[in-house]
């Protein structure tokens, strides 16, 4: 049977209530030629280096299991230098307003940088989202080796370090944090989205203050089709969901397998432990 859907409301509303009326509807993104990037934005210092795994089908190895083929894949991207992205900071010359640019390297056949049709299908989907939970596409520029994401930049800094920082989270907070991500996670599934890595790394505060999330990355996302039958190996190894291991069809329930492994792990095993701990003293 397959999975359905989480099931999201009609009317969005951001964190503090108010209501986002564009989120029902496309956004259109002009892409512009990356040679233009300068008259728009002033660059800064670099942020990040994302990298992730993914592997269509028909790479899938038969001498080997399928957790070796991760491992294997993994370790190699992961060393690879000039592969992926880098985000730095940027600045908007109409308006100073700061935010952050991807910059990836267009591969045609994905050995040197990342797939056309994976770049295009990530541009698509974020033109598709609008969200107060997930990350907002601004601009696209582009030539014939790389092209630039603008996005809104966040920095409260990644939920895995906001977890890390705090020795307790208590209970109303943790469902605070889930409540956002899993109306972002119900919006995309809606639109038969599968973000496919969704981990602490993947989900940035806004600020420290609000704490209002916003996952990011949808570098290997898909449109999810119950007739496609997509297999292949998507996400990050500690979050990977079993069918993705028995190299079975993906389809929404691998999104919630990654969100139950985030609740558990990341925000219940830590307060079991000092609860632990309280009862051992």
């Amino acid at each position: 049977m397959t999975p359905k859907p989480l099931t999201a409301v009609t009317d969005h509303h951001s964190v503090d209530g108010q209501k986002n009326s564009s989120s029902t509807t496309n956004r259109m993104i002009k892409r512009q030629p990356l040679s233009s990037f300068g008259d728009h934005y002033h660059i800064g210092e670099e942020i990040g280096r994302r990298n992730v795994i993914s592997m269509e089908s028909s790479n899938h190895c038969d001498n080997c299991s399928m957790i070796e083929c991760i491992v294997v894949n993994f370790t190699e991207f992961f060393h690879s230098s000039g592969k992926f992205a880098i985000v730095k900071r940027c600045i908007c010359i109409e308006n100073n307003e700061e935010l952050a640019a991807k910059f990836i390297r267009k591969s045609r056949f994905g050995r040197m940088g990342q797939k056309l049709k994976d770049i295009e299908l990530e541009i698509a989907i974020l033109s598709d989202l609008d969200h107060p939970n997930i990350i907002k596409l601004i601009d696209v520029f582009e030539d014939n080796h790389q092209v630039v994401l603008v996005f809104e930049l966040m920095k409260g800094g990644e939920l895995q370090d906001y977890i890390a920082e705090h020795d307790y989270l208590s209970e109303r907070e943790t469902q605070f944090l889930m409540k956002q991500i899993l109306e972002a996670l119900a919006y995309m599934h809606e639109k038969s989205i599968v973000h496919l890595d969704l981990k602490p790394e993947n989900i940035l505060l806004d600020n420290l203050d609000s704490r209002q999330l916003k996952i990011i990355d949808f570098g290997i996302s898909q449109r999810y089709d119950a007739n496609a039958n997509i297999k292949g190996i998507y996400g990050t190894p500690e979050f990977i969901a079993p069918e993705i291991l028995n190299y079975e069809p993906i389809g929404f329930g691998t999104d919630l397998w990654a969100i139950g492994y985030l609740e558990y792990h990341h925000f219940m095993r830590k307060k079991n432990k000092i609860h632990i701990q309280e009862l051992l003293d």
